[in-house]
C-alpha cells in the first residue's frame, strides 16, 4: 500500500469517527476484543462486553498483520445466512489506542438491525440500550491467508476462545470455532514460547479445555506442534 493511499484511508476514518464523536459507542470485538483480559491489559477497556450474534457478516482467518507478521481474524460482509459471534464493548470513544489496536481494519458502522443478543430473552433490552448509539465493526481492507510468512498462532486462538468460555461458555466456543472459515491455514503452536503481543493470560487447564474443543470439531489435525 503506498503512503498516499495509506494516508488517505486513514482521513476517511477519522472523519467518520468524528461525524459520531458524541454518540455513545459499541466495538464489536469479534477476536482477540472478546477477552476481557486482553482488551483491560492492552487497551486499557475495563467494560464487560455483551455477548451477540451479527447477522450478514463472516469471521476468517484472512487478517495478515504486517507488525508482527502473523494472521488474525477478520469480518466481511455475507449473506443473511451468515453470522458471527461476539463481545459487543462499549467505549466512550474510538481512541487513538484502540485506532492503533485495529490499523490494519476500517472502522465500518454497523446496522444494529443486524445484531442480536446471545440470549434472545434479552434483545429488546439491548436493542432499547442501542436505540442512540452507533456500532463499529472492524472490518478487512486488504484480506489474505495465513502461510509461512503469516501463521496463525495458537496463544491468538486462546486468546479469543478464552473470552468465549471464560464469559459466556462453551455454545458460544464452539460457535466461534464452527463459523470461522480458515483453519487449515499454516497454524502454529506457540504456547511454549507465545508470539502474539495481546495475549490473555492463561493455565494450562484453559488450555486444555480449549484443546478439548478443538479436537472436537475435527480442527486439531491442521495445527502444527512446532513452528
Amino acid at each position: 500500500m503506498s503512503q498516499q493511499k495509506s494516508g488517505q484511508q486513514q482521513s476517511l476514518k477519522q472523519h467518520a469517527l468524528k461525524k459520531h464523536a458524541l454518540s455513545k459507542h459499541y466495538v464489536v470485538g469479534y477476536g482477540s476484543l472478546m477477552s476481557h483480559d486482553s482488551r483491560l491489559r492492552y487497551s486499557q477497556i475495563d467494560a464487560e462486553g455483551i455477548p451477540v450474534h451479527v447477522t450478514g457478516w463472516q469471521r476468517s482467518w484472512n487478517m495478515n498483520c504486517p507488525d508482527n507478521r502473523y494472521t488474525c481474524v477478520g469480518a466481511l460482509p455475507g449473506g443473511q445466512t451468515e453470522t458471527l459471534n461476539a463481545m459487543l464493548v462499549p467505549v466512550a470513544e474510538i481512541t487513538p489506542a484502540l485506532q492503533q489496536r485495529e490499523q490494519s481494519y476500517q472502522f465500518t458502522q454497523l446496522d444494529l438491525a443486524s445484531i442480536q443478543a446471545h440470549n434472545a430473552e434479552q434483545d429488546a433490552e439491548l436493542h432499547a440500550q442501542l436505540n442512540d448509539a452507533v456500532v463499529w465493526i472492524c472490518q478487512v481492507e486488504q484480506p489474505g491467508t495465513a502461510s509461512t510468512n503469516f501463521p496463525i498462532f495458537q496463544t491468538y486462538v486462546d486468546t479469543c476462545l478464552s473470552g468465549c468460555l471464560q464469559h459466556v461458555g462453551v455454545d458460544f466456543a464452539m460457535h466461534f470455532i464452527e463459523r470461522t472459515r480458515g483453519w487449515q491455514g499454516h497454524w502454529v503452536n506457540d504456547r511454549h514460547e507465545p508470539r502474539y503481543p495481546r495475549l490473555a493470560a492463561l493455565d494450562s487447564d484453559m488450555h486444555l479445555r480449549i484443546d478439548e474443543l478443538l479436537e472436537q470439531a475435527g480442527l486439531l489435525q491442521f495445527r502444527q506442534e512446532s513452528p
